[in-house]
């Protein structure tokens, strides 16, 4: 974080174990100065050596991505349908009850009519669904508003 600027807490909510790495994708999209933004990746650190499925460690992680969720600004979660599981849906549902905002982010258009279904609900508390590119964009401009720069269509 630059000293004195603000800096956007980001937890990336979604399952741990997909093929592709949505949340470097994620990472990689964005377009503001990296200090402006920390990335909350949960899961990222679990104990037990390298090769723990934090899956399999919910006693740990639950409590962990809760607080995390209550520390953070933002919440992007990947609704994969895939890769769909209740995790996700308690991720959503408390940063929700929290009063932060959430972004959803499905692939498209793969994702598009099995997450219209299994995740209806989400649907009526969100006014958008998100691909990666216009996720990372939202983000880098709360970002860069929260840091007070001037934002301009050149600057974009």
């Amino acid at each position: 974080m630059r000293r004195g600027v603000p800096n956007l807490r980001v937890y990336l909510a979604g399952p741990v174990r997909t093929p592709r790495d949505w949340r470097q994708e994620f990472a990689d999209g964005l377009r503001c100065d990296p200090a402006l933004v920390t990335l909350i990746r949960p899961g990222g650190r679990m104990p037990y050596g390298e090769d723990s499925d934090p899956e399999l460690r919910s006693e740990l992680y639950v409590p962990a991505d809760l607080l995390a969720i209550g520390t953070a600004h933002v919440v992007v979660a990947y609704i994969s349908h895939e890769h769909a599981g209740r995790g996700t849906a308690v991720e959503v549902g408390y940063a929700l009850a929290q009063r932060k905002p959430v972004l959803p982010l499905i692939r498209w258009p793969q994702d598009v009519t099995a997450t219209r279904y299994a995740w209806r609900f989400l649907l009526g508390a969100v006014p958008h669904l998100y691909d990666i590119e216009t996720a990372a964009s939202a983000v880098s401009y709360m970002a860069r508003q929260a840091a007070g720069e001037t934002l301009t269509e050149d600057s974009w």
